[in-house]
């Protein structure tokens, strides 16, 4: 009878097994994961804050082109250097002011 000294031991298994193999994989996709959305989250805050200043701009810009316009056609009591130079970012400024009306800043 061998001793248990000399006893031989069995190599353990060289190919790992499967559920160890998904639960790696499992871990490996969750990290990367989280790195895709920590790096995409300040991209999307910047996204939102950039579209509220489009819409600022578009908003002047259209009131620019509308006193162009107005000053244009003879409809505004001021001339266009007055009118485009007085436009300042208002919800429905309405064109040009009546006669005699002046431009008022919040």
């Amino acid at each position: 009878m061998p001793s248990p000294a000399n006893r031989r031991r069995t190599p353990p298994n060289s190919t790992p097994q499967p559920r160890l193999q998904r639960a790696h994989a499992l871990i490996e996709a969750l990290g990367a994961l989280s790195i895709v959305v920590a790096g995409l989250l300040p991209m999307a805050l910047a996204g939102t804050t950039g579209v509220g200043w489009l819409r600022q701009l578009e908003r002047l810009a259209q009131a620019t082109r509308s006193a162009a316009d107005d000053a244009e056609l003879g409809r505004c009591a001021a001339p266009l250097a007055i009118a485009v130079a007085a436009i300042v970012p208002m919800a429905d400024a309405g064109g040009c002011l009546p006669a005699g009306a002046t431009w008022a800043h919040p």
